[in-house]
């Protein structure tokens, strides 16, 4: 799937505001993947009007959140240790939805 570079910003700028104001308001500011593509979804939600473009966009959303955590750097995944088997893989549900996090190399003054 491909997207134009400002369609990624746009989703991009979104998803990192968001986490930069869960990250104001609480101490660790994290927030499950899943929550954060729902609320991506609520907020594009009138511009949606069939089952496939919200299977499209969220393709769209993931493949951004994706980008942002592998290439950019910008969002990290915090590691749950309660949801470590004991053999140190990752428990079922732990790894498909992650709590992700704004990385602290992140610069909002820019």
């Amino acid at each position: 799937m491909k997207i134009s570079y400002a369609e990624y910003q746009r989703i991009a700028v979104a998803i990192l505001e968001k986490l930069d104001q869960l990250q104001a308001r609480s101490d660790d500011g994290s927030v499950r993947r899943s929550a954060l593509i729902e609320w991506y979804l609520k907020q594009i939600e009138d511009d949606i009007d069939s089952v496939e473009q919200l299977e499209m966009e969220t393709k769209k959303v993931k493949s951004v959140i994706g980008r942002l955590i592998k290439a950019e750097l910008k969002i990290v995944k915090l590691r749950e240790v309660g949801g470590l088997l004991e053999d140190g893989e990752a428990g079922e549900g732990v790894e498909e939805d992650p709590l992700l996090q704004i990385a602290p190399n992140v610069s909002w003054d820019d």
